[in-house]
């Protein structure tokens, strides 16, 4: 019955690509349940997804992580050396090849490189560090492919297929360009065959992630809405499209196999939204068949054109200018002559845009870094590229994502009032694309003494918030629910006011089964029951651009301050109103502080891997010795005297 079902829905299968955990963003980067109290053993198991009116968790829990797989000593798979000069692959090209004229010049020209620093800052210059050159070596993806393989068996080959469309696209795509080192089993839906991990992992194309011959060589798109992978590149035109419209086209002609040429479509975000929108198919969580629905993974290129980032005027911001920043009155050759020297006959060029690639995740240039022999990294990055690049990212976070303020400090009548403004910067919810990211708020309220006299959303040295005691625990994880599972103790609801410790304000996206229960299994993913992300400036639902992949759901739909201001939507800002009962305590001297962090992998996710396999034990090794530490997006102190 299983594959009667699978058969009718392979075309459908085949547009997708499923599973991707996807790197771009940002920041990165509603309401839902979570009572914390114990769950009850004899309670019945509850399919209700209507989320309680707050948490009782306790702040005194250090919160313990997700246990290693005993299965395994944890090491990663043995992985070969990655060689960067691989050549040439079918109609791509090594990065390092494109390096010897898109590189820092050498010989004090100031060519591609920083006006103040005088670093390099040609395109492999940024690239080589960033997570688009290490879609395919990022344990976390490894990890959630191999678990999703192991619990779709029937599906594998298919996932494998899909996923590799963004996660390896030169291979993948060479592949099925040529008909080549495909693979056809019971599992494969794709037609033509299926290019699997295995395939992938001995192809230095493959391993080379989203690399500079992808990405320039995507075709035009008259609609701009080409999604979940379904980029096109042309099996002969070896055209390389870049945003300059009178390119100098000899130099590229006489040293590689391409033809250059003018295009706008590379300076719009319809190209990141070929792979930065994804709709996967939901799997029945009790039957096991596809339900022939889809589900939204993730939609930052769709909240973005639900926003006042793109209103159709020369003023737009696309999401090459935050993620690719310009050097304000910077001019530069875009090439240099193989070896580095500067050619001043080349014309200069204004508004370059810098490929760094700037984003949230700082905690897998952290693993990449540490682990870099592992990974098969050492001849293709530095400890020291990876640690400019972790703060590049850092930076980018603490001044391009997001505004805290205080509306409100007060006291009267014994209860003190505190309001926080969150104001949303960036051009996608807040935060966005996969929904292991987390942001949250942290306050707290010191005495003259240093005392602390309250505190919300402190996380342990884990990076663990008190929550995570049940929603990353064994029963809210599993795949089959226990007995006395209940919906409210596995997701932490969104909060309008907060009257106590043991509540935190948590934005996130939390996705759900058929059965309206918390799911971690991507492919089981039907619905949210809380995205309480903060839109950004300008989502509106009236909005002819609005559609309903990108709405809020559960309690924030009820919040009157969420995402308005005034009586009408589209502010891009939440208000957190905290209400403490002071009696008794001290009311003046006091220091209030407020901070808005964020993870990029949240505990419950670790705990999602359920299966067991190399990358799963290797990963989860990795996770136990380096967690993800909060990120600091802003930061705001007042005083009551």
């Amino acid at each position: 019955m299983l594959e009667s079902r699978i058969i009718q829905s392979a075309g459908r299968w085949a547009r997708m690509l499923p599973l991707s955990v996807c790197i771009l963003v940002l920041a990165s980067c509603g309401g839902g349940g979570g009572s914390a109290s114990a769950p009850s053993a004899s309670s019945a198991p509850s399919a209700s997804t209507s989320p309680p009116a707050s948490d009782a968790s306790s702040t005194a829990v250090t919160v313990q992580p997700p246990p290693v797989s005993d299965s395994s000593d944890g090491d990663l798979p043995d992985i070969s050396l990655f060689t960067p000069a691989w050549g040439t692959h079918g109609v791509f090209t090594a990065a390092a090849d494109c390096s010897q004229c898109h590189s820092g010049a050498t010989d004090g020209s100031g060519v591609l490189r920083d006006p103040v620093t005088d670093e390099a800052i040609g395109p492999h210059d940024g690239w080589s560090h960033s997570v688009m050159a290490h879609s395919w070596s990022d344990p976390f993806f490894r990890a959630n492919l191999e678990d999703e393989v192991a619990e779709f068996p029937q599906l594998g080959s298919t996932i494998e297929d899909k996923c590799l469309t963004c996660h390896a696209p030169m291979g993948r795509t060479q592949a099925h360009l040529s008909a080549s080192n495909l693979a056809i089993d019971q599992s494969c839906l794709t037609a033509g065959g299926c290019f699997q991990q295995t395939t992938a992992d001995a192809q230095m194309a493959a391993r080379e992630g989203v690399s500079c011959t992808l990405c320039h060589q995507i075709a035009p798109d008259s609609s701009g809405s080409r999604s979940s992978g379904q980029y096109e590149i042309s099996p002969s035109a070896l055209t390389i499209y870049g945003p300059v419209m009178n390119p100098v086209t000899q130099p590229m002609a006489n040293n590689t196999q391409y033809q250059v040429a003018g295009s706008d479509h590379v300076s719009a975000s319809s190209l990141c939204g070929t792979c930065h929108d994804l709709r996967t198919p939901a799997v029945d969580a009790n039957s096991g068949e596809l339900t022939g629905s889809d589900f939204v993974e993730q939609a930052p290129f769709s909240e973005w054109r639900n926003s006042d980032f793109n209103l159709g005027v020369s003023t737009d911001k696309q999401c090459q200018d935050c993620h690719m920043p310009v050097i304000n009155g910077y001019a530069t050759r875009l090439a240099t002559m193989p070896g580095g020297s500067a050619n001043l006959r080349w014309p200069e060029r204004q508004d370059y845009s810098q490929h760094s690639f700037v984003g949230g995740n700082t905690y897998l240039l952290s693993l990449l870094s540490d682990n870099r022999a592992a990974l098969g990294l050492t001849a293709s990055t530095t400890t020291t590229g990876f640690e400019k690049q972790i703060q590049a990212n850092r930076d980018f976070l603490q001044q391009a994502t997001a505004q805290l303020s205080f509306t409100q400090v007060g006291l009267q009548d014994q209860q003190l009032a505190i309001d926080v403004e969150v104001v949303n910067l960036a051009g996608h919810k807040l935060p966005t694309s996969f929904p292991s990211r987390r942001v949250w708020l942290n306050l707290k309220v010191i005495d003259a003494s240093g005392t602390v006299l309250f505190e919300s959303g402190t996380p342990d040295a884990n990076g663990f918030l008190p929550d995570d005691r049940l929603t990353a625990s064994a029963g809210c994880t599993a795949v089959a629910k226990p007995a006395d599972y209940q919906v409210a103790d596995c997701y932490s609801p969104h909060h309008d006011e907060i009257r106590s410790a043991d509540q935190t304000q948590i934005w996130e996206s939390v996705m759900a089964d058929t059965n309206g229960h918390p799911t971690y299994a991507l492919l089981h993913g039907s619905q949210y029951i809380k995205d309480n992300r903060i839109p950004p400036r300008g989502f509106r639902t009236d909005d002819g651009r609005y559609s309903a992949d990108i709405a809020v759901a559960g309690l924030a739909t009820a919040d009157a301050d969420f995402n308005r201001a005034g009586a009408g939507e589209g502010s891009g800002t939440d208000q957190v109103h905290f209400r403490l009962n002071w009696q008794g305590l001290p009311p003046t001297g006091l220091r209030i502080e407020a901070r808005l962090l964020y993870q990029s992998v949240k505990p419950a996710f670790v705990a999602g891997l359920q299966n067991k396999g190399e990358w799963i034990d290797g990963f989860r090794q990795l996770y136990e010795t380096s967690k993800p530490q909060p990120e600091l997006l802003a930061e705001v102190r007042s005083t009551l005297n």
